[in-house]
C-alpha cells in the first residue's frame, strides 16, 4: 500500500499568511502612491493659486524725461518713472532685491538692470508702510535711469553711449520677474519728442493705427517709425 502525500493544515496556514501578507504590502503601495499623488496635486493647484494672486499692474502712465536736440535720432530718453500696484484679487508681492529682478530691452541691447545695478533701476514705497512687499491700497514708484547705463550693463553686444538709449520712433521695453508671480512686461513705442518731459501711453500704437498708413508715411522723419509699427508678428525691427 503506498503512502498518501498531500498538505496538512500547517502547511495551508503558512501559504495563506503568506498570500495576505503580500496582498497588504501591494495594497499598501497603492495607497501610498495613490496619496503621494494627491499631496502633489494638492502643492501644484497651492502653487498656481499662489501665483495667479501675486499680479501687479502698472498704474496710469509711464512718464519718460528726454534730453533734446534738433535731429529726433539724436533725443535721448534719460530716464523713465513709473508707479506699481496690486491687481484686482492679488495678495501681496515682494519687491525685495532678492525677490524682483528688473530687465531692459531696446533694439540694440539687453540686460539686468535690478538688482545687479542699484544706480539704474530703484524702487521706493510711495503708499504704504515702508516694507519692501507690495500690498493692497499700496503703490510703489520705479525709476529707472538710463544715464545710469554703461556697456558693462548690458548683456548683448558691444554698443556707444547712443545705442544703450531709447529714441524717438523706436521701441523698448522692461520686463519686472518677481519669483512668485507672474511676470509684467512693459512696452513702449516713443513718438516724436519736442519737450523734456513726456507721459507715454500704452495706447500710442492705437492711437497712430488710426490714421491712413500711407498719409502716416508720406513724411520721411515718420518712415523709420512705420517700418517698426507695421513689422511682422515676430516684433519691431531693428532700426539702421
Amino acid at each position: 500500500m503506498e503512502p498518501e502525500k498531500g498538505m496538512t493544515n500547517l502547511e495551508t496556514a503558512i501559504l495563506l499568511v503568506a498570500f495576505v501578507i503580500t496582498a497588504a504590502a501591494f495594497r499598501f503601495m497603492l495607497l501610498n502612491m495613490g496619496f503621494l499623488t494627491s499631496q502633489k496635486t494638492q502643492t501644484v493647484i497651492a502653487s498656481s493659486l499662489e501665483e495667479s494672486t501675486t499680479a501687479h499692474q502698472v498704474v496710469d502712465a509711464i512718464v519718460g524725461t528726454f534730453q533734446l536736440n534738433d535731429d529726433q535720432t539724436r533725443v535721448n530718453m534719460t530716464s523713465a518713472e513709473f508707479f506699481l500696484r496690486l491687481s484686482s484679487g492679488s495678495n501681496y508681492l515682494a519687491l525685495s532685491d532678492d525677490k524682483l529682478t528688473i530687465t531692459y530691452t531696446n533694439v540694440r541691447c539687453h540686460g539686468v538692470i535690478f538688482p545687479s545695478n542699484g544706480t539704474v533701476g530703484t524702487i521706493t514705497c510711495v503708499n504704504g508702510d515702508g516694507d519692501h512687499s507690495l500690498e493692497r491700497g499700496e503703490v510703489f514708484e520705479v525709476y529707472v535711469n538710463f544715464s545710469a547705463l554703461s556697456s558693462s550693463t548690458v548683456t548683448l553686444g558691444t554698443i556707444s553711449a547712443w545705442g544703450l538709449y531709447p529714441h524717438p520712433y523706436e521701441w523698448w521695453q522692461i520686463t519686472l520677474k518677481p519669483t512668485q508671480g507672474g511676470a509684467v512686461t512693459i512696452r513702449r513705442t516713443v513718438g516724436a519728442i519736442n519737450k523734456t518731459v513726456e507721459a507715454l501711453y500704452r495706447h500710442f500704437l492705437k492711437i497712430i493705427s488710426r490714421f491712413s498708413r500711407r498719409r502716416l508715411c508720406s513724411s520721411p522723419g515718420l518712415r523709420r517709425l512705420c517700418r517698426g509699427l507695421w513689422a511682422p508678428r515676430g516684433g519691431p525691427r531693428a532700426f539702421p
